[in-house]
């Protein structure tokens, strides 16, 4: 499952965050960082594809869902 978490109450810097698995393009605010639960555990998206725990449609499936057209 992926989630983005909202630093709420914080102060964070605006960076930018970038990064690409296979064809798709991430980029996002540093403070709305993208991670995948398992086994009790929160990782960054790209390391959970890294270790095989998402398959390249589960990748597609969150990032038509991150980049959702409104």
């Amino acid at each position: 499952v992926a989630i983005i978490l909202d630093r709420q109450n914080c102060i964070f810097l605006d960076i930018v965050y970038r990064f690409e698995i296979e064809d798709l393009k991430f980029t996002y605010s540093e403070g709305y960082i993208i991670y995948v639960y398992n086994n009790g555990e929160l990782m960054p998206l790209s390391m959970a594809y890294e270790n095989n725990l998402l398959s390249y449609d589960n990748i597609v499936q969150i990032h038509n869902n991150y980049y959702r057209k409104k």
